[in-house]
């Protein structure tokens, strides 16, 4: 970003790239959350496990699927940002 936005002065393009590191900044923070989240329900399932020996209490079978589809929806959405961002710094290099 720092090649396009040093090589490139239009307003237009200073515009895209701050658009794209915002994007990306958001992206690392719901990453980060989002890794938290996985290893605390990580963590309570071996819990569970512990206590029971071979069952997994349904609020923390819920909670494991919540993660999972927030992973998914997540994966998605970047991946869209980032085939978005290779297509402006094709057009921009």
């Amino acid at each position: 970003m720092q090649e396009i936005a040093g090589d490139n002065t239009a307003r237009e393009v200073q515009e895209q790239v701050e658009h794209f590191q915002n994007q990306f900044i958001i992206h690392e923070k719901c990453l980060t959350e989002l890794k938290q989240d996985i290893h605390r329900n990580d963590l309570d399932i071996k819990a569970d496990l512990l206590l029971s020996g071979t069952m997994v209490s349904e609020s923390i079978a819920a909670e494991h699927s919540r993660v999972h589809e927030r992973y998914l929806n997540e994966e998605k959405i970047f991946n869209d940002l980032r085939h978005e961002f290779n297509r402006f710094s094709a057009e921009w290099l």
